[in-house]
């Protein structure tokens, strides 16, 4: 535990990790209900507590600037945005490394996809746990959901599955591990 302070805020304000952390801190009591702090979790083990709220006041401000910030760089990107919603594993680097991933966007035809992919147990391989034509209401578009598709879960190989198969133009692959939701994403890119 790491009683929160001024001087560690402003240490850590340009980390949108710990910014995220601070703005959803949560309120914990004593035995009796009584107010005793908030916590905010930092990286395992380590967590904030701090019982001024002005520190969530201000996450709140810097992480909504941020998150303005990064949506920008993303709309001058010509490349698809995921949500790593697994645990991160150590692998190569032309590897996903993250068990699963999704992300909602719109392909040539301006149709809205919701997609998400993750790993085979050896983590070698690709899988897609949904594939969604949101606006048609089709689940299981394309017929890829639960398919043995066969590709190693590549960068290279996402990128190509996802141009080839939903007709798109897409050239890289980022994974948002903060900040950015899916709906973030729909709201502001490719449509």
């Amino acid at each position: 535990m790491i009683i929160l302070t001024k001087s560690i805020f402003n240490e850590n304000k340009n980390n949108p990790r710990f910014i995220q952390d601070v703005k959803y801190s949560h309120r914990c009591l004593d035995v009796n209900s009584n107010f005793k702090h908030f916590k905010a979790f930092g990286v395992y083990p380590e967590y904030y507590t701090f019982t001024n709220d002005q520190f969530i006041q201000d996450a709140k401000v810097i992480h909504a600037k941020m998150k303005h910030n990064r949506l920008v760089e993303i709309e001058k990107s010509n490349n698809i945005h995921f949500i790593a919603m697994g645990c991160d594993f150590e692998t190569k680097s032309i590897y996903v490394n993250n068990h699963r991933i999704r992300c909602s966007f719109y392909n040539n035809d301006n149709k809205l996809i919701f997609l998400e992919v993750g790993t085979h147990r050896d983590n070698n391989y690709m899988r897609v746990d949904f594939s969604l034509d949101v606006r048609g209401e089709k689940y299981n578009y394309l017929g890829l959901e639960r398919k043995n598709i066969k590709l190693r879960y590549t960068y290279k190989n996402l990128l190509n599955f996802i141009n080839s198969n939903y007709d798109c133009n897409f050239e890289g692959i980022e994974i948002e591990r903060v900040l950015i939701s899916p709906d973030d994403l729909i709201n502001s890119t490719n449509n």
